[in-house]
């Protein structure tokens, strides 16, 4: 698995992350892998939600105690 792309959303409070990685997502081809970055503990409904409504899929979510890291293969 290679990342393609990778957005830094840290910083930002819902609904700031998903919000640019639905933007972003609809300029990538499928299969693009994306890693989201983010700080705020909301995000992960956030993208559980989303990934249930699209095509898309979550692969993995990494937890360091201060950044989560959502990695979603575009579908």
């Amino acid at each position: 698995m290679t990342v393609t792309k990778t957005i830094d959303a840290t910083g930002l409070f819902c609904p700031g992350p998903i919000t640019i990685l639905k933007g972003v997502s609809k300029k990538l081809e499928i299969g693009t892998i994306v890693n989201l970055l983010a700080d705020d503990p909301e995000v992960l409904q956030d993208v559980e939600e989303w990934v249930a409504e699209t095509e898309n899929i979550l692969i993995s979510i990494e937890d360091t105690g201060s950044v989560q890291t959502y990695t979603v293969r575009i579908g």
